[in-house]
């Protein structure tokens, strides 16, 4: 039994990135993955369209970003109906952002012994990796297993909101620690291995005393960096289950 969770937003967005029609690049997509992941449960995950959580710790959350093209909002509607044509269920949330669901519905599913894969290139996903969740990519047609994240950013997945929390997560427009980038947050939990180890130890190197003076900055980007696998499901997984498709 393996359930494949698609993030849908990450997925249209790229393809929109190479053709403005999506529908057909959305509908081969699924297929192809279906193939290569052989799914036996399967469900496509977007953003809520109300604010989560994270804005409410953080106003700046996402500042900045881009607003969705016009001429992609209008066909999100012909993609989900596309995919259900070919048996794969979609989620629109109210509030809640993908990634979290995600995480829910992996925690859970893994609970009871089922494989699950994660469908993204966002680097988020990582921090499940250690849950026994693996992660695909379904431009590069590869695994993002360890490995990948190690040579990538010089860490280990259980160390992502570690790395984050230090390095900030501009995607999102969470700024970190001032004047501690990639290279060091990687370097200082090659050493450290933790970020409370960091904030606890007493030496004298500087980078270190910069995440200790922004203490408070670091623990707030950590918090935001951590998906949640706990928020509540409204349906089973039996009802994820894909049946005969064109």
């Amino acid at each position: 039994m393996r359930l494949v969770l698609l993030d849908a937003l990450n997925l249209i967005r790229r393809l929109h990135a190479v053709s403005p029609q999506v529908l057909g690049a959305c509908e081969g997509a699924w297929r192809r993955i279906k193939a290569e992941l052989q799914p036996t449960h399967a469900l496509a995950v977007f953003d809520g369209g109300a604010p989560s959580w994270r804005y409410a710790r953080f106003p700046a959350y996402k500042a900045g970003r881009s607003p969705m093209p016009e001429d992609l909002a209008k066909q999100l509607a012909s993609v989900i109906d596309g995919w259900q044509r070919l048996g794969l269920k979609s989620w629109l949330p109210e509030a809640e952002e993908a990634d979290d669901l995600i995480a829910s519905l992996a925690v859970a599913a893994r609970s009871h012994g089922v494989s699950v894969a994660v469908v993204s290139t966002d680097k988020g996903y990582a921090q499940l990796l250690s849950a026994g969740v693996v992660q695909y990519d379904a431009f590069a047609r590869q695994f993002l297993d360890g490995e990948h994240w190690r040579q990538k950013l010089g860490i280990r997945p259980a160390q992502l909101v570690d790395y984050l929390a230090m390095a900030g997560d501009s995607t999102n427009a969470v700024p970190g620690v001032p004047g501690v980038g990639a290279k060091t947050a990687a370097a200082l939990l090659q050493q450290h291995r933790h970020l409370a180890d960091i904030l606890a130890t007493e030496a004298g190197e500087k980078a270190a005393a910069k995440v200790r003076d922004n203490a408070e900055a670091a623990l707030l980007a950590r918090e935001l960096a951590t998906l949640k696998g706990d928020l509540p499901l409204p349906f089973s997984l039996s009802e994820l289950r894909l049946g005969e498709t064109p």
